[in-house]
């Protein structure tokens, strides 16, 4: 019988190229393995080089070449038919790249001779690496305020300046926020003026926001500027090729109240008592009636000797939280009758308090409705501010008052300084009506006492 001719013998190959995040190449032959990945420069990533013997016959000298990332390998053995192998190659992530491995392989018998009439197989396979666009950001904020509640009170209390007695305790409070899309490492905050740094965060992933405290207490008037850096990074910690720290920096500060401001504050307590009893007592806690310090001038430019007394003319102009009525401006001229308890004659100025605005005035002022001395209200010649919105609101027209003071600079800067306290009431009718010759008003008030530098006044030694 005649024999059938033979089928011609297969030779082929095949080439699989993936990408592993991370720098495990064991993770090549599972699900970790794929065609893309994207991460941030100077990450490892493996690229995985999978050789299938898909013909029918044993392949030899197989050369993979990947010319993309310059990397040629002829690590593979001979393969059987349905045999594969894996080859890994790992990188740094420098670029977005496209890439091509390409592999070639001999046909052979299993002895690894030549197959005579059978050219070299060859296969292809593409894989792609992504760099990340990110946006790196730090944000600090800083506040204080006068306690030693351990930071409990930082979110609600801390402001941007305080103004306390020396020795009195006070909490810094930093928030620090991390406003990019990155992790950031090496966290560090520094303090020159507190003498103070801290690493503690170590890493911030993004949005994520800690507070740190430093606990002092005051001794002199401060300005600190807090500053936070950050080094972007992966999210596993590792470098991110390229990128640079972030900064941010924030000031707050304390404010030293001098003897002076206190012993005005404690000649309106004397001044209260002698109206309401021996136990009255003038609660001095929120600062509702405050003077804007860069706005308190004389009306002319004077230049005076150290303890000289002076007659100026002082304007001011007041910022009110809410609606305040009988509201007082005191001026402080001399600590000897207040030290003697009598104060209320000499160590206190009286003002008017009316802001020389006639009755019944009514104002526009940034979209609200802001009235003195209302109809309706407690009829007296004393200030009242009602406002209709929510407050709260800073005064247009300027408190104006004569005064005689000393002439004193309570902070050695050259520019004059006096200690200046408010008064008020909260409620709108009130049961002892105001007397703007009173030196303390009449009346249940709240006070608040600054130190406040008067612009156009110069002092100095005399000769």
């Amino acid at each position: 019988p005649t024999q059938a001719p033979q089928r011609p013998v297969v030779a082929q190959i095949q080439i699989t190229n993936l990408v592993v995040d991370g720098s495990d190449a064991d993770q090549c032959d599972t699900d970790a393995a794929v065609d893309y990945v994207a991460k941030y420069a100077g990450a490892t990533i493996v690229y995985c080089f999978e050789v299938f013997n898909t013909g029918e016959t044993y392949l030899d000298h197989i050369v993979i070449d990947n010319a993309d990332l310059q990397f040629t390998s002829r690590d593979i053995p001979r393969l059987a038919p349905r045999e594969s192998m894996i080859v890994a190659y790992t990188a740094l992530l420098t670029q977005n790249w496209n890439n091509t491995a390409h592999v070639t392989a001999n046909p052979v018998h299993a002895d690894g001779t030549d197959m005579v009439g059978l050219n070299d197989v060859t296969a292809s396979d593409d894989s792609s690496v992504g760099v990340l666009v990110y946006q790196a950001a730090i944000a600090v904020n800083n506040t204080v305020y006068a306690g030693d509640d351990l930071g409990a009170s930082c979110a609600t209390r801390g402001m941007e300046n305080v103004t306390a007695l020396t020795g009195t305790k006070v909490l810094y409070c930093f928030y620090v926020t991390n406003t990019g899309d990155t992790h950031l490492s090496n966290v560090t905050l520094v303090n020159g003026a507190l003498t103070y740094t801290d690493q503690s965060l170590a890493r911030l992933a993004p949005h994520q926001s800690a507070w740190l405290v430093v606990a002092s207490s005051v001794t002199s008037t401060l300005i600190n500027h807090v500053v936070v850096t950050g080094q972007p990074v992966a999210p596993d910690g590792t470098a991110i090729r390229g990128a640079h720290a972030v900064t941010a920096t924030d000031p707050s500060a304390v404010t030293l109240l001098h003897d002076k401001q206190l012993i005005v504050s404690q000649c309106l307590e004397n001044n209260y008592q002698k109206v309401h009893g021996r136990n009255a007592s003038l609660v001095c806690t929120a600062p509702h009636v405050t003077l804007d310090p860069t706005s308190l001038w004389s009306d002319r430019k004077i230049e005076c000797r150290r303890g000289e007394r002076i007659n100026v003319t002082l304007d001011g102009r007041i910022r009110i939280d809410g609606s305040r009525n009988d509201i007082g401006w005191y001026i402080a001229n001399d600590s000897v009758d207040a030290l003697n308890g009598t104060c209320h004659v000499n160590g206190l100025q009286t003002s008017s308090y009316d802001y020389t605005l006639t009755s019944n005035h009514r104002t526009q002022h940034a979209g609200k409705v802001v009235w003195w001395n209302k109809d309706g209200g407690d009829n007296d010649p004393c200030g009242d501010v009602v406002t209709n919105d929510g407050h709260p609101v800073e005064l247009s027209t300027p408190l104006v008052t004569q005064a005689e003071v000393t002439c004193q600079d309570t902070d050695a800067n050259g520019k004059m300084a006096l200690a200046i306290c408010f008064t008020w009431r909260n409620s709108l009718y009130n049961d002892a009506k105001c007397n703007i010759a009173d030196n303390i008003p009449g009346c249940p008030s709240t006070c608040h006492c600054g130190s406040y530098e008067i612009a156009n006044v110069t002092v100095g030694d005399g000769c």
